[in-house]
């Protein structure tokens, strides 16, 4: 099922726009005697499958790059022209033929490279990135269109990251919408203008750019076995411009950031455009922040009217989310500008270390019951905190051990331990025959020369 409703407008009721900043139409190389580019717009050309043909585009200092990560198969590269046929289902009035004719965008199917269908819980999803490069710090207003004059169409998904890829957030759900019909599958719901802008398949968003780091889309169809037509997605090109806010932005740490130190964490902002100050609010609970005032505050997040864009936090609580906005109060303090709730997550008491930084021996063990069972997660649950009374996901010793049995783990490097969670056998066959380990000792060492023990 999808992750989230088609929902794809963003309203931004206390902005005011401060103009255009980048058009770019993808157009085709190779299909219908293409490029065809929409007047007025930057072009972006690439041949279809082509992959020496999507490089990056340099726009005045801003560039754009597609990239299609996950997988190396060049049929997955779509760009795509559709013909006079096809097109003729456009009212053109508007005259933007030239942005909705072609476009750049996935071929999901395992036959042409893809990953197949997916749904956004079952199967593997196909990317393609678009990554800008460039941009300038500040709100920027984002609109792409994804249209065609064919058949393709159906929903897709988008994560946004502002950190360079590092970290991806995930957006509201977009869709694709098609022009002509008898698809495979028909959609039921073509969509023929009068202008891209009004189609419900224009996606809109915002971004915050820090300035330095790329700004990077990531996009997904909900690709299905229906056909092939719910299989292949686009985008025919995108909008930016640069939005002046009258609210706080830029929050540091990001919103939705997770493992933020627990110490010495500072809160901080760009400034609205007319801020002269700023109200502070901080706590543990959305609603709280959300619906505080300066005269109403009955949790207490309210944390004062300060001059400076920024805010130092005492000590954290480990893994604990918090929320907090600020208000922008323009000189003389009558009109203020409320902002949005923001969140981090504090970093955790500790981190899993990952199955395969671990090697596991062991004085012996059956076939079918090996010991790397003991760190592969087998029998867990999806909490991490109940194990299966299935054998098979258990390490079994032979019983041939002349001494006493024995596992041992070897990590990648030195750890500092937090926490050891052991489950002990615990088949159905425990209670009479008492597979499990009923002594132990716990040793560590650092050098595997010297040990120590636990209390056990």
């Amino acid at each position: 099922m999808f992750r989230r409703l088609f929902v794809v407008v963003v309203m931004m009721a206390s902005t005011a726009s401060a103009g255009i900043v980048l058009r770019v139409d993808f157009s085709s190389l190779t299909q219908d005697g293409g490029p065809y580019n929409q007047e007025g717009w930057q072009a972006y050309s690439a041949g279809h499958e082509v992959p020496a043909d999507f490089i990056t585009a340099d726009y005045g200092g801003i560039t754009v790059t597609p990239a299609w990560p996950n997988t190396t198969d060049n049929r997955v590269q779509q760009s795509i022209d559709r013909g006079a046929a096809n097109d003729a289902t456009w009212n053109d009035d508007a005259g933007d033929i030239d942005l909705v004719t072609d476009w750049i965008g996935i071929d999901t199917r395992t036959g042409n490279g893809g990953h197949g269908n997916w749904d956004g819980t079952t199967g593997t999803p196909t990317y393609m990135t678009l990554t800008l490069g460039g941009l300038p710090a500040g709100v920027h207003a984002w609109t792409s269109f994804h249209h065609d004059t064919k058949h393709c169409h159906g929903p897709f998904a988008v994560w946004l990251s502002t950190d360079g890829g590092a970290t991806f957030v995930p957006l509201a759900d977009g869709l694709m919408t098609d022009g002509t019909a008898g698809g495979t599958p028909d959609s039921g719901a073509t969509e023929g203008g009068p202008d891209a802008y009004s189609l419900p398949s224009t996606y809109r968003t915002s971004i915050t750019a820090n300035g330095t780091d790329d700004v990077v889309f990531r996009f997904a169809p909900y690709s299905d076995a229906a056909g092939v037509h719910r299989q292949i997605w686009g985008m025919n090109g995108f909008e930016l411009e640069t939005i002046v806010s009258s609210e706080a932005t830029q929050p540091s740490p990001g919103n939705g950031a997770p493992d933020v130190p627990r110490d010495g964490t500072v809160l901080s902002w760009q400034p609205g455009e007319t801020a002269d100050k700023h109200d502070v609010y901080f706590g543990t609970d959305f609603d709280d922040v959300n619906d505080a005032s300066v005269t109403s505050d009955p949790a207490g997040v309210y944390k004062g009217r300060q001059d400076q864009a920024s805010y130092p936090l005492g000590r954290l609580k480990f893994g604990e989310t918090y929320y907090w906005r600020i208000d922008s109060v323009e000189l003389g303090g009558t009109t203020i500008h409320e902002g949005v709730v923001w969140s981090f997550t504090a970093e955790p008491a500790g981190y899993p270390v990952a199955a395969a930084d671990i090697t596991v021996t062991a004085s012996s063990e059956t076939t079918g019951f090996e010991a790397v069972n003991t760190v592969n997660e087998s029998g867990l649950d999806e909490a991490g905190k109940v194990h299966s009374t299935v054998m098979e996901d258990m390490w079994l010793s032979t019983g041939a051990d002349t001494d006493a049995v024995w596992i041992q783990y070897e990590f990648d490097k030195v750890y500092k331990l937090y926490q050891m969670l052991v489950w002990n056998h615990n088949s159905v066959l425990e209670p009479t025959i008492g597979f499990g380990i009923k002594d132990a000792t716990v040793a560590y060492s650092t050098d595997a020369v010297e040990w120590s023990t636990f209390d056990t």
